[in-house]
């Protein structure tokens, strides 16, 4: 059994925080392209006059030309299923750890810009993508990316895949790392069943 690792070509952080809007950072015009830490939840923010409510969304996509060289090659059999893991580490804070929660893996289906925004207190911060747009001039059919129901259950949009390669998984912890099974998704991908775009 061969393993080969595989690290990503891009990735950023969207959110749709409104407070203070006058910069750019605390808004839905926010990009992370640049920074080193990706960040996912729903958190509920007391530090300001006004208490707040806000979600983080993570994009990432990863580079397969060097896998499917492989493959074409004849190096790597493509009779089997080939099995990907996404593994994400948790960074030590001094914030809230999430206990019980549940993390949702979705396909997108359209491409979008990582950005330079970093998460610092530097320019540029704004940029794409973003809560609202994709790429310059071009919006997310939803802002965010997903929409959902008042039930909180995701329905179906034209940028993202909720096929059965959509996962979710309910994680009870204090901060570990974890380790997802992306395998359907991945294979998709390698098959050409559907464009590597990344996932949310």
């Amino acid at each position: 059994m061969a393993y080969k690792k595989l690290f990503a070509k891009k990735d950023t952080v969207i959110q749709d925080r409104a407070h203070h809007l006058q910069v750019a950072k605390e808004g839905v015009s926010a990009n992370f392209g640049a920074s080193e830490i990706l960040e996912v939840g729903s958190s509920t923010n007391p530090t300001f006059d006004v208490e707040e409510h806000f979600i983080r969304r993570t994009l990432i996509q990863f580079d397969l030309s060097s896998l499917t060289a492989k493959i074409n090659n004849g190096d790597i059999l493509r009779s089997q299923t080939i099995s990907a893991n996404l593994k994400l580490f948790n960074v030590n804070h001094s914030g809230m750890q999430a206990e019980d929660y549940k993390l949702n893996i979705i396909p997108l289906t359209v491409p979008w810009d990582e950005g330079s925004g970093t998460d610092l207190h530097l320019s540029p911060i704004s940029g794409y993508a973003n809560w609202i747009e994709r790429r310059t001039g071009t919006t997310w059919e939803y802002q965010g990316v997903l929409s959902s129901t008042t039930a909180n259950d995701f329905i179906s949009g034209t940028d993202y895949d909720l096929t059965s390669s959509a996962q979710t998984e309910q994680l009870i912890g204090d901060g570990e790392d974890i380790t997802l099974d992306i395998s359907t998704i991945f294979n998709n991908w390698l098959d050409g069943t559907s464009a590597n775009h990344g996932l949310i």
